[in-house]
């Protein structure tokens, strides 16, 4: 497992959005970079087995790099709930999804496509 100094990573929590010393206390000294490894232990436990075979469980283990346990979790209800109503999981898709909207998420572009559809009033 990879320990990252918690100075290291000081500088990309937002302080206004944490009280002094909540992390130190919360997680101990070090942030764990989760590896391909852990995350498909991780999603093993989760139960990704009954959805996924082998080959596509060790894609999505790839395919997660920088996601967090909260990620890997949202991504497993997510394939859940696909399995559920299509009986089909398109993990890729699924994934690309997700790193998409964190994407989003990190540079605030939630409105990046254009669209010829506009709303509002016609003055004439």
């Amino acid at each position: 497992m990879k320990q990252v100094q918690m100075k290291e990573v000081t500088a990309a929590v937002s302080a206004p959005l944490r009280a002094e010393g909540d992390l130190p206390k919360a997680y101990g000294d070090y942030v764990y970079v989760l590896d391909q490894e852990l995350r498909q232990i991780y999603l093993e436990q989760k139960g990704i087995g009954k959805l996924l075979n082998d080959a596509l469980m060790f894609l999505t283990a790839k395919l997660t790099e920088g996601f967090t346990f909260a990620q890997l979790n949202e991504l497993y209800v997510s394939a859940a709930l696909q399995w559920h109503y299509e009986q089909n999981v398109d993990i890729e898709k699924l994934v690309k999804s997700m790193k998409s909207d964190l994407h989003k998420g990190q540079t605030m572009l939630w409105m990046k496509e254009e669209t010829d559809v506009r709303v509002g009033f016609l003055v004439s």
